[in-house]
């Protein structure tokens, strides 16, 4: 596995809080042998064991921090929570729409779409879609597996449970599909790269002395999630990378 500078920054971080080599490795998402390693490679310093504080007080208490200094710059939850979704229907539309307008009766389909009526309301802002446009049936978040089930049922093919299982087991992951040069030819061009990039630092400044406004990026990815504040001079104030693990919500 490649540690990224990111990374390393984030081990050196939660190193110093106090959290466990285990609690580590799960949100870098890598195992605990590797964080011990890492820890022994990098010399960082040994602390009391065991640890006093959990690991659920430790990180309630950097969520706490950074929740506090959102508060004090006035910015409500309900106002971060619609910038989010305003975020992912902007994204969804570029791409798919490819600069073309949508107009008719919009299908929207998927679980966060079934759940998220927040976000449901962002969509049809957007798109000035009134009720009678915007299409959320009640199948929605079922829809891609009806999908495959009518495919299935005109396919002419049929197997058991037995036989299914045993196919999915055996199938090898194929593709006829042109692929593009690779982007490092070598170890020695990537390690060109990665240390022409370690020279561009962002500026850091210490988020409990800092006074002034804030501004808090999010991205939710379907897989991790990215969180960074910065200052009014673009300094950095806070980060977070993690995996959700699939679910971001509880991140």
């Amino acid at each position: 596995m490649a540690w990224t500078e990111q990374m390393v920054e984030d081990l050196r971080t939660m190193w110093k809080q106090g959290l466990t080599t285990a609690e580590i490795g799960k949100r870098l998402n890598v195992t605990k042998n590797s964080i011990v390693g890492k820890v022994h490679r990098l010399g960082l310093s040994g602390r009391p064991s065991p640890i006093k504080k959990k690991n659920e007080e430790a990180v309630s208490a950097e969520s706490q921090k950074t929740a506090e200094a959102v508060q004090s710059a006035s910015a409500k939850k309900e106002d971060v929570a619609a910038s989010i979704y305003q975020a992912v229907v902007n994204q969804t539309i570029t791409g798919l729409a490819q600069g073309r307008r949508i107009t008719g009766k919009v299908l929207f389909l998927g679980g966060p779409l079934y759940y998220c009526k927040g976000l449901r309301k962002r969509f049809q802002e957007t798109l000035q879609l009134d009720d009678m446009h915007a299409v959320f049936p009640e199948y929605g978040r079922f829809s891609v597996g009806i999908g495959a089930a009518m495919y299935a049922a005109t396919s002419g093919q049929t197997f058991t449970l037995e036989e299914l299982i045993e196919k999915v087991a055996s199938a090898k992951n194929e593709s006829a599909a042109h692929r593009l040069e690779p982007l490092f030819a070598s170890q020695e061009e990537y390690q060109t790269f990665a240390a022409r990039h370690a020279r561009a630092k962002v500026e850091k400044k210490d988020l409990h002395t800092y006074s002034g406004n804030a501004y808090l990026g999010i991205d939710c990815g379907s897989t991790t999630t990215k969180l960074a504040l910065i200052a009014e001079d673009n300094s950095l104030l806070y980060s977070y990378y993690a995996s959700n693990r699939g679910n971001p919500v509880e991140v």
